[in-house]
């Protein structure tokens, strides 16, 4: 289409560009405290790390605290050793403090604690708890549910500086209700909050993670599945990652989900996941990446009912990638289902759905996704759509809507869907409508790219189904482009 076709209407909308509304499934947020009136309170009043009272109860170490006081490491010991629920806060003396660890502090085994570093109540940590760059974690929540962890700084450690799994220890299958607010992370050169089973058949659900400052760690938030064939079977579900501020993630991503890690883990489910209202920047790495698997072997794995809204992301060529298998040769089966991307504002970096990636890596699955909503701006590409790279082969992308979305100035298309070359032979991509969309001064000057491209660099990767209506192309080098197009004579439909 010419430049000049639609010159006024283009002002036209431009001016008032509208954001249309949809219905969509919603994820529930997660919300629950502690109010059991009878919990006992053990105050720490130290900030060391030392062990020289009576832990055999909360009774016990409040009558015999040692000659210092309560540290943290003995409130937590005391509580464990109680069974009941309680609640561990901090001297007004000690606002301010850092706790020096020397190793992980006790783990938290029994449901119902609630940790609050937060000693004024004004949504900041007060308390610091330092790993000095040592490779051990800061704090374990180990087969408990019903645990709060607020208002700490989690500051300098070589490991995940809070992990939430099952035990297989103690036979423990389910973790629900945690809830991780108001915390700040910072320095951790593994991940900050790692979710992950050790075990299989077991079940972590009902976690929220809201209004937490992320900045320098190696990852943000992780959720896996497994790592070894033992886990296997498992389910993470109902996530709420809320109104987070995540900056400069390092190496990897700001919120890494896969439902496998390792070689030979399968039939492992994550779904009904809510990123919403987060702040994330300053990235070289997709700050977002969500993969059904990620390791070889893997077969028959799900990641479903993820939404992804109201976030404002800025800083990397892509700012979110979704997979149904990442670095997983031979893997198969893998599904990636029911995803919602809207109302999400994305500078310097676009939404790329990958496909399947690893060699040999087959039968799997992305379907069921809405883009909606989504202002996009100085990216690579805008939207892409890949349904198998890396040597895979015989994987899917299917039924995807992208509408009512301004994209603009991408050094790239506006909006891709690429087939790769004979080394990734028989993916498809099926049943695409781009409506509503804006396009503008995408491509300039690529000498490849334009407001819309669609291509496939081998016969057997096919792309049909695509319908383009309702979509304003301005400005953009080539407008829309076909190249090496191999799909049935219907197969596009514009109007």
């Amino acid at each position: 289409m010419g430049k000049s076709s639609f010159r006024l209407l283009n002002l036209v909308i431009l001016i008032a560009f509208p954001l249309f509304s949809s219905i969509f499934a919603s994820v529930g947020v997660v919300s629950f405290q502690n109010t059991n009136t009878d919990s006992p309170t053990l105050t720490v009043t130290n900030a060391s790390d030392d062990i020289n009272g009576d832990i055999s109860n909360a009774t016990t170490l409040l009558a015999n605290p040692g000659p210092d006081g309560i540290s943290l490491s003995e409130a937590l010991l005391a509580v464990e050793n109680t069974g009941t629920y309680a609640l561990i806060d901090f001297a007004p003396s000690l606002s301010g403090s850092v706790i020096n660890l020397t190793q992980t502090l006790p783990a938290i085994v029994r449901d119902g604690l609630t940790i609050n570093g937060d000693i004024d109540g004004n949504g900041v940590p007060d308390i610091t708890l330092e790993g000095s760059g040592k490779k051990f974690q800061a704090l374990q929540i180990q087969g408990a549910s019903h645990v709060v962890i607020e208002g700490l700084h989690f500051n300098n450690f070589g490991a995940p500086e809070i992990e939430i799994s099952t035990i297989p220890q103690q036979d423990v299958h389910l973790v629900e209700d945690v809830s991780l607010r108001h915390n700040t992370f910072t320095n951790c050169t593994s991940g900050a909050i790692d979710i992950i089973h050790h075990q299989n058949h077991a079940v972590i659900r009902n976690i929220e993670i809201i209004e937490n400052t992320f900045q320098n760690n190696h990852f943000g938030i992780k959720l896996t599945g497994g790592f070894i064939e033992s886990e296997s079977d498992n389910e993470i579900s109902n996530i709420s990652i809320l109104s987070n501020t995540l900056a400069a993630a390092g190496l990897s991503a700001d919120i890494f989900i896969t439902a496998t890690a390792g070689n030979h883990v399968s039939r492992n489910r994550i779904k009904d996941i809510l990123i919403r209202g987060n702040r994330i920047h300053d990235h070289a790495n997709p700050p977002i990446l969500i993969s059904a698997a990620n390791s070889p072997n893997s077969n028959d794995n799900v990641v479903s009912n993820i939404t992804i809204t109201e976030n404002q992301i800025d800083g990397t060529p892509v700012t979110m990638e979704l997979l149904s298998v990442g670095l997983g040769a031979n893997a198969a089966r893998n599904m990636l289902t029911k995803v919602i991307i809207t109302d999400n504002t994305l500078t310097g970096g676009g939404i790329q759905f990958s496909g399947a990636t690893g060699n040999d890596a087959h039968d799997n699955v992305i379907s069921e996704v809405l883009i909606d909503r989504n202002k996009i701006s100085k990216c690579d590409n805008g939207v892409s759509l890949y349904a198998g790279s890396g040597g895979s082969r015989n994987n899917l992308l299917e039924n995807v809507i992208l509408r009512n979305t301004l994209i603009v100035n991408c050094d790239g298309a506006g909006v891709l869907l690429h087939g790769d070359n004979g080394n990734s032979q028989n993916n498809a991509i099926k049943n695409v409508t781009i409506t509503n969309l804006t396009l503008v001064m995408n491509g300039i000057n690529s000498g490849w790219a334009g407001g819309i491209n669609i291509n496939s660099l081998d016969p057997s990767n096919t792309i049909t189904g695509v319908t383009v209506a309702n979509t304003i192309l301005w400005d953009n080098d080539g407008e829309m482009r076909s190249k090496a197009l191999w799909c049935q004579p219907a197969s596009l439909i514009v109007s």
